[in-house]
């Protein structure tokens, strides 16, 4: 062992004086310290096991039932990195279902970077994020990098939706009780408290004039009220998950038996809790 300590050349100390370097630079660099973090991800829709499903919208209604509050995700050594802390259900269509997870996550920080990482990945706003929650694959993407701890903060809305060229089958349909609700939990979201119709209107030009004529598919504009409940995040207020109420905005309506696109937020009023 002498005889091969007195064979090392100034290279071979200088490599291993390099190599020892770059180990401790690196440690530091990108030290971390694992700290509980509460993220909110949305599940995104993917090929799951038929090739039907293939970029479909929603989730399969046999996956949402299985993501139930509780629901944990261990690394190889038994911790829990993972743990499912509040689920959000919402009806969606072809029985399939919107799903929204809070999820309190074991993150490192990154003191030089100033980032929080889960599994190797930055915990960022749209970025993609994917669990194994006993057993069950659950890919998703983060919309809030940081949830209160305390909760989020909730408020009723009073909303006036229109939707145009609607099929008569359809505003017949419509029946004043009818309630969205988190399938998770039984909350109700949304209550339909009145609903009125008219007949379609379709523009058409002769030379110069415009004339308003009766739509001869027998259509009908439909005008909406209803009490909602939404969630603030970031200063701004969401229904059902991720659909941002404002004046203007086309809100997702998925009733149990009936979903009403591109309803249109034409008026809105706080309900002073």
């Amino acid at each position: 062992l002498l005889g091969r300590v007195d064979q090392i050349s100034p290279m071979e100390v200088y490599v291993v004086i390099l190599v020892v370097a770059s180990v401790m630079f690196a440690t530091r660099y990108f030290q971390q310290q694992a700290s509980s973090r509460l993220i909110r991800i949305e599940v995104t829709a993917k090929e799951w096991e038929s090739g039907t499903e293939k970029n479909a919208s929603g989730v399969p209604y046999w996956l949402s039932e299985k993501l139930v509050v509780g629901l944990t995700q261990r690394s190889l050594s038994g911790r829990i990195t993972a743990e499912i802390i509040n689920v959000e259900n919402y009806a969606y269509v072809n029985n399939r279902a919107q799903i929204f997870l809070l999820i309190r996550v074991m993150a490192d920080y990154n003191d030089k970077t100033q980032a929080y990482y889960f599994q190797g990945q930055p915990l960022l706003v749209g970025a993609p994020i994917e669990f194994k929650f006993d057993g069950v694959l659950v890919p998703g993407q983060v919309i809030d990098d940081n949830s209160p701890q305390n909760g989020y903060e909730f408020g009723e809305f009073m909303v006036t939706v229109k939707n145009k060229h609607l099929e008569p089958w359809i505003v017949d349909s419509l029946k004043v009780g009818q309630e969205i609700i988190n399938r998770a939990t039984g909350d109700q979201i949304a209550e339909l408290l009145a609903v009125e119709s008219i007949p379609t209107r379709s523009k058409q030009i002769f030379g110069f004039d415009r004339q308003l004529l009766t739509d001869s598919q027998n259509y009908q504009d439909a005008t909406i009220k209803l009490k909602i409940k939404a969630v603030k995040q970031d200063g701004s207020w969401f229904f059902a998950g991720y659909q941002q109420v404002r004046l203007g905005n086309k809100l997702k309506l998925c009733f149990d038996d009936l979903t009403l696109s591109d309803a249109e937020i034409v008026k809105l009023e706080y309900v002073v809790q």
